[in-house]
């Protein structure tokens, strides 16, 4: 049984009555896959579970040791990354937390799917720092602001695509901007289908194309989270 939750919370679909709930394909209407995204906080906190979630002595130790080789290969991922002179993003109050900054300007993260939850949570404490430098936060609104944000992001392409038409406006990823929004505007939905209906990995892979970047093509076909350049300007907006 120990074996069996921590192996759910590490392939992304999570453990419990909770992780349970979210796999109802009514979740999936709403939200980008629910259980994956609760299956990160899971392994982001895993020491805290080990308690409730995992009882024997050996899974403990197992999961344990899992979440230490996590957090040790990231670290010295990005130690390695920082002392061969690529810049990294070290400051957990920024969206591009752990991102290693590329000669072309690009930039690649690769643990992601472990800093997200870290990076939420140092955000709704410490506040959230833009491209600037500043610091927006924490405080009622912000921290509301913030998390509503959040919500939005993690809509299904359905519910995206009616929370745009309601809000007359949508969050154009490439310039970090909100731009209009309407159901009448052909413009507007092929810009919204293409956004919900293609992978991230993909798009990036095709932004960077447009920008003759070689290596953010590759990278965007290997499915590793490059953002381009272009749009890594606008990304500590977001």
């Amino acid at each position: 049984k120990d074996a069996a939750a921590l192996s759910n919370i590490l392939t992304g679909r999570g453990t419990g009555q909770i992780a349970d709930a979210l796999s109802n394909k009514g979740f999936a209407y709403v939200g980008y896959a629910p259980r994956y995204t609760y299956a990160k906080y899971q392994n982001a906190a895993l020491p805290m579970f080990l308690p409730t979630k995992i009882v024997s002595k050996q899974g403990r130790i197992a999961a344990a040791s899992a979440w230490g080789k996590q957090v040790g290969t990231a670290f010295a991922a990005l130690h390695i990354a920082k002392s061969l002179g690529f810049e990294v993003d070290d400051d957990p109050r920024s969206s591009l937390y752990g991102a290693v900054t590329l000669p072309n300007g690009g930039k690649v993260r690769l643990f992601k799917h472990f800093t997200e939850p870290l990076v939420l949570l140092s955000q709704l404490t410490q506040g959230k720092k833009d491209r600037s430098g500043g610091v927006r936060g924490p405080g009622s609104y912000e921290n509301a602001s913030l998390l509503g944000s959040y919500a939005t992001k993690k809509l299904s392409p359905v519910a995206s695509l009616a929370y745009d038409a309601a809000a007359k406006e949508r969050y154009d990823y490439a310039t970090g901007e909100t731009v209009p929004f309407s159901l009448d505007d052909p413009e507007s939905l092929k810009g919204a289908a293409y956004r919900s209906l293609v992978p991230i990995s993909l798009q990036n892979s095709i932004e960077a194309g447009s920008q003759g970047d070689a290596l953010g093509v590759l990278l965007g076909i290997l499915g590793i989270d490059y953002i381009p350049p272009k749009s890594a300007e606008s990304a500590g907006r977001r």
